[in-house]
């Protein structure tokens, strides 16, 4: 079987679409990877126990609930926190990623400590 010889433009526009699917592969895979970063810096802060007498890691507070809660979590804020980090730094490195586990990390964080204060002063 010939294949029709194609004109020159469309070849040109064929290898263009080619690179934008390999592009955007690429930027599912970086995504994803992000994600499972801000997964993994909020189920590291379910096992880290903070108290007067120091930081504590504790792997038995880690089940089956505290594994599925951070990717529920990690997909409400993944999207705007990389919309905005992405305008901020546009090239992927070792920054971005301890920013997306901080993230992750300090999310919780800050979580707990709103419900506290609510506590206290109500």
């Amino acid at each position: 079987m010939v294949m029709p010889e194609l004109p020159q433009d469309a070849l040109g526009r064929m290898a263009y679409l080619r690179i934008q699917w390999i592009r955007t592969s690429e930027d599912l895979v970086w995504d994803v990877f992000c994600w499972l970063l801000v997964c993994a810096g909020v189920l590291s802060r379910q096992a880290v126990v903070i108290s007067f007498d120091g930081l504590n890691f504790e792997v038995s507070r880690i089940t089956r609930g505290a594994i599925i809660a951070p990717a529920c979590i990690a997909l409400a804020v993944f999207g705007p926190f990389m919309r905005w980090l992405n305008k901020k730094r546009t090239q992927r490195g070792l920054l971005q990623v301890a920013l997306l586990y901080g993230f992750g990390f300090f999310a919780v964080q800050t979580v707990q400590v709103a419900s506290r204060l609510l506590k206290f002063f109500s």
